[in-house]
């Protein structure tokens, strides 16, 4: 596990790397460095529809992609799953979480052929992980978000990445499960 994560850590630092066009200049004696990507990645925003929220993801401030949002989330659970929003070490696939009354929304968006995204809701992992937590507790809280991508070989037409769950049951005691899930490019979960 740790010589995946070593992995994972350096092509990170590699990609970042190659992603980053360094400019320096020189002004009054001193260098002056700035970083500038040359590939931003990718952001996401809730917007409210007359259907109800969408998720709706923007590559180079254009949108492309969205995923109807399936159950009502409050103000701040937007903002929490806006502010941990998981990219893929390739800059361009991106997970996320929103924790809601009704059970957790989990959803990859993927970047496919054409540019577009395609938005994948991978929800159902939530009951997946409380089932191997124990399905017989009574939980008062359980919330489920991306914790990391996994590396996959790069002829894979697939992404792979770690969604965990946390359950806190009634006595407050808190139980993780961490499920690892595989998203075909062309949008279909793999369970194992």
């Amino acid at each position: 596990m740790a010589e995946k994560v070593n992995t994972v850590l350096k092509r990170i630092s590699i990609s970042a790397l190659l992603l980053i066009g360094l400019l320096t200049t020189h002004a009054q004696g001193r260098q002056i460095t700035e970083l500038r990507s040359t590939n931003p990645a990718p952001t996401l925003r809730m917007l409210d529809g007359p259907l109800g929220n969408r998720l709706v993801i923007f590559k180079n401030g254009q949108e492309s992609g969205s995923i109807r949002v399936p159950v009502p989330l409050s103000t701040s659970a937007i903002a929490n799953g806006l502010e941990s929003i998981s990219v893929h070490p390739n800059g361009n696939d991106v997970a996320a979480g929103f924790k809601s009354e009704k059970g957790s929304f989990v959803v990859v968006f993927l970047l496919q052929v054409n540019r577009s995204y395609l938005g994948v809701d991978v929800s159902a992992v939530e009951a997946v992980n409380i089932g191997a937590i124990g399905p017989h507790r009574t939980y008062k809280t359980v919330e489920t978000a991306p914790a990391g991508w996994i590396d996959r070989p790069r002829n894979d037409d697939a992404v792979q990445l770690f969604l965990q769950t946390r359950a806190w049951d009634v006595s407050g005691k808190r139980y993780t499960m961490n499920e690892p899930l595989i998203v075909t490019r062309g949008g279909k979960p793999l369970w194992r």
